[in-house]
């Protein structure tokens, strides 16, 4: 699952006109049956990762990626990049780090928090 800056943007659009209009464009309900297909596939998955990517008008990115077991982070990696950026491998990386465990998740200050599909909903 890859979670990126349009997604968190498109989310964040609908999440601001709340109140101004009845019509959502139908995004409840596409959000509410990404629930029930996650709640039904999910028994199947008691491990996953996904990746937050977060692209700037002036080239610069950064990738963050959470490992999720049995619905705790065990794993928070992330890597910024320069203007060459995050579709090239390790080409212009200007900083990368790993939080392993509990008690190093979400320790540093950047990168996306190490959430559950669960707490990404909630975040929509």
């Amino acid at each position: 699952m890859n979670v990126g800056p349009f997604v968190l943007f498109l989310l964040a659009t609908v999440g601001l006109a709340c109140g101004k209009s009845t019509n959502d464009g139908g995004y409840t309900a596409e959000l509410q049956r990404a629930k029930a297909t996650w709640a039904s596939a999910k028994p199947t998955c008691p491990s996953y990762y996904y990746t937050a990517t977060v692209r700037s008008f002036f080239g610069f990115c950064s990738e963050t990626t959470i490992d999720i077991a049995n619905d705790q982070p065990t794993r928070r990696s992330f890597a910024r990049f320069d203007a060459t950026g995050c579709s090239n491998g390790d080409a212009g990386l200007l900083e990368a780090w790993d939080e392993l465990g509990t008690q190093q998740i979400d320790t540093h200050s950047d990168g996306a928090p190490a959430l559950t599909v669960e707490g990404l909903f909630d975040v929509c």
